[in-house]
């Protein structure tokens, strides 16, 4: 029986350690350790070399999944 669990990922895999370990943790018993590594899976979302910010429509998508509730005055701020 396991005691501990690791999710590790890098680039691509290190993002979906940070989308899914809430999950993980959720869905595993409580006895059970639970920790994660994320290795570069962080994407900046600055425009591109033609000037486009294409991980916006990422970030959005992926939000609206989890159904990530957000500040108004954050929000406000980086617009």
């Amino acid at each position: 029986k396991a005691k501990e669990v690791i999710v590790k990922g890098g680039s691509a895999g290190g993002l979906a350690v940070f989308l899914h370990l809430d999950h993980i943790r959720k869905v595993l018993p409580s006895s059970i350790e639970v920790k994660g590594l994320a290795d570069a899976g962080f994407f900046l979302d600055t425009p591109d070399w033609e000037g486009v910010s294409r991980w916006t429509p990422t970030y959005q998508r992926v939000s609206a999944m989890q159904g990530v509730a957000t500040d108004e005055g954050c929000e406000a701020y980086f617009e």
